[in-house]
């Protein structure tokens, strides 16, 4: 449990960082110049789920 704790919180302070890169580069790139720093990926990644027959509704 100690570890998740240290991973939870060095992972906090990874985003921390992206999140303060972010703001730096936006004042002065402005936000039509992307960094890379901008792109941010999902932690863990979310596999996309097919929808059922159901949860699509008709489609005629």
């Amino acid at each position: 449990m100690e570890d998740r704790i240290d991973r939870l919180e060095e992972m906090m302070a990874n985003m921390m960082v992206i999140m303060r890169e972010m703001r730096a580069s936006s004042s002065i790139a402005g936000p039509s110049q992307p960094t890379a720093s901008s792109t941010v990926l999902a932690w863990p990644p979310i596999e996309p789920q097919p929808l059922h027959d159901d949860e699509m509704g008709d489609l005629d």
